[in-house]
């Protein structure tokens, strides 16, 4: 009981204190002036300085002042949509503001129409989650808050501020590194590519003709493929640069890639994994005396295998369209087969045709879905030419169906489905992580 009570008036003292500091000082030091205006008074933005550059309007579009590479014009409205609903509250007059800049001190440039407008990014204030800018101008602090909507959930009131803060901090930190334009096709005016070459350490080299719409290696048959141009570009799209780096005295390491173009331009991209001895995403374009540091996926531009491009999905001799009725046999030693029958395909109702013979609804359920590249398992992961196989093991599950003979079974929480037909191996990754590998081991039983 006495330490209930301690601990409830070392609360108390703490909550006050926290009054005392951000309410009652501030009064009897401060006067505090409240208005309500945007912190730019300006309906146009003529440039953005930061400490590492500055980006303007050319008339029709944003550029960098000091480097040669396009901003990405999108990012460019974001931030000026943000930087115009910056709002201020209150204005604080008085001599000593290192109150408001104790955690946090970054200068940015406005300039508009009007005149060039210089401000420090303050603290924020943790109650509300607004946040102090110095006019340096007026030498005024001005309490602010950021109208601008936040696509992200929250807690409270106090919570959107916060995030709306850090948002702002890392805008005015990042500074010009925020608008570069990160896809590499559209920045060095690629609108044709006729042929590419990916040549990494992890796969075969690629050769992608898009004329001829084919990769070496080639798909196998029957596997058809996706539209390569459609696949590319996205996969460039991806690329997120982080910072652009003067080329001086750094020095580059372990190449991991190369991704060679040629179209209506040709265009050669080599990726390393470290500069300066520090690991990192780098890339170099041949031609351009800058070094991008970049963000992107495991499974990025520079990775790509002919698999990327191919459509991995079953084909079967025979088509399951206008058909009322399917039968299909089941076996787990590739010699006794039992009989079933999907006798309404409609509402996917099944029968066991052969004699003592039941069956789980729900481990055929997954079956189904997995040979018909339904719901989780609409393509595989990894698709491979596949000739030789082992005495089969009760854990693997042979099926005659529509014309083909399959074999599933689950291996390292992964899913494999042999096409025997075909020679192909086909990988699935298990969306539901709830399958073992003794899954399709337990299908139906024999009383």
């Amino acid at each position: 009981m006495k330490l209930n009570i301690i601990l409830f008036f070392v609360l108390i003292g703490i909550l006050s204190g926290i009054y005392f500091s951000e309410e009652v000082y501030k009064k009897d030091v401060l006067e505090k002036e409240s208005i309500e205006q945007s912190l730019i008074q300006s309906e146009k933005i003529l440039s953005l300085e930061f400490a590492n550059g500055s980006i303007e309007f050319a008339g029709d579009f944003w550029v960098s002042k000091n480097i040669q590479w396009p901003l990405n014009q999108g990012s460019v409205d974001y931030i000026l949509k943000l930087v115009k609903g910056i709002k201020v509250l209150q204005k604080i007059s008085g001599k000593d503001f290192n109150e408001f800049f104790r955690k946090n001190r970054q200068s940015f440039s406005v300039q508009t129409p009007e005149g060039v407008f210089h401000f420090d990014l303050g603290d924020s204030a943790e109650a509300t989650g607004n946040f102090y800018i110095l006019n340096k101008e007026k030498n005024e602090v001005y309490l602010c808050e950021d109208t601008t909507a936040l696509n992200t959930a929250f807690s409270s009131d106090r919570d959107l501020g916060l995030k709306k803060y850090l948002r702002l901090v890392e805008f005015v930190n990042r500074g010009v590194d925020l608008f570069w334009e990160s896809n590499f096709l559209k920045a060095m005016g690629i609108s044709e590519v006729s042929q590419a070459m990916i040549d990494s350490v992890r796969n075969r080299p690629l050769e992608i003709d898009f004329i001829k719409r084919e990769t070496k290696p080639a798909a196998p048959s029957p596997l058809s493929y996706k539209d390569l141009n459609s696949v590319f570009s996205r996969y460039f799209a991806e690329i997120n640069i982080i910072k652009l780096i003067d080329k001086g005295q750094n020095y580059l390491t372990d190449q991991r890639s190369v991704v060679t173009l040629d179209g209506n331009q040709k265009l050669k991209l080599t990726y390393y994994s470290a500069m300066n001895d520090s690991y990192g995403k780098f890339i170099r374009v041949d031609g351009i005396d800058y070094i991008f540091q970049v963000d992107m996926d495991e499974q990025n531009i520079f990775f790509l295998s002919g698999k990327d491009f191919w459509n991995k999905r079953f084909h079967y001799p025979k088509s399951i369209n206008n058909l009322t009725s399917l039968d299909f046999a089941l076996s787990f030693d590739q010699k006794a087969y039992y009989d079933f029958q999907v006798y309404d395909l409609e509402n996917f109702k099944i029968r066991a045709t052969s004699d003592k013979v039941s069956f789980s609804k729900v481990h055929m359920n997954v079956l189904f879905n997995l040979l018909l590249n339904l719901v989780d398992f609409k393509e595989a992961m990894f698709v491979e030419t596949f000739h030789h196989f082992d005495n089969p093991e009760r854990s693997r599950l042979w099926i005659n169906f529509l014309g083909s003979t399959m074999v599933v079974w689950i291996e390292d929480n992964v899913i494999k489905v042999l096409d025997k037909n075909n020679g192909l191996l086909y990988y699935f990754a298990d969306q539901s992580g709830q399958l073992t590998e003794g899954f399709f081991g337990q299908i139906f039983t024999v009383n």
